[in-house]
């Protein structure tokens, strides 16, 4: 959506121009049998004036309605990257699996993103994502994302997997 609000910006801001750079001298006024060249001079220019204030009128509306538009349709939260739940804007733990972000964000330190990196830029798979240490025992959606369930000894990943249960 940001980019339809940018592309009614870019067509209006031409239109404007285009506007503008054609009321120079209007040849149609040399001929003109009711008017004097100066005045038909004159109120082509103030019809041009008022073609661009008409103009900014409409880009502005537009551009107002885009913006309610993309401000309303906006995600509410961000993804779980325990579980790929939706975790609602502003809660700190996941309500599903009880994934911390605040205590991840804390935990993140510089050479575990730089080794993060330097994985995925060898190509090589990066480390699954574990939930914080607080998180019981239990099963828990894959996440190097098979779709299938991985148990969480309350510490660690371990290496048994099942087909999800139907609960």
């Amino acid at each position: 959506m940001t980019w339809v609000v940018i592309l009614w910006c870019v067509l209006m801001a031409v239109w404007i121009i285009a506007a503008l750079s054609s009321s120079g001298p209007n040849t149609n006024c040399v001929h003109h049998l009711y008017l004097s060249k100066q005045t038909c001079e004159s109120v082509s220019t103030a019809g041009t004036g008022i073609g661009v204030v008409i103009l900014w009128f409409v880009w502005f509306f537009g551009f107002i309605v885009l913006s309610l538009i993309w401000f309303m349709t906006r995600p509410k939260g961000r993804d779980c990257p325990a579980c790929g739940e939706m975790a609602k804007k502003g809660h700190t733990t996941c309500q599903s699996c009880g994934y911390n972000f605040a205590t991840a964000a804390r935990g993140a330190s510089a050479g575990a993103v730089g080794q993060s990196e330097a994985l995925l830029a060898s190509g090589a798979a990066a480390a699954p994502i574990a939930p914080p240490p607080q998180v019981s025992a239990g099963w828990f959606p894959d996440p190097s994302g098979s779709g299938n369930e991985r148990y969480w000894d309350g510490g660690t990943w371990t290496p048994d997997v099942r087909k999800p249960q139907q609960g």
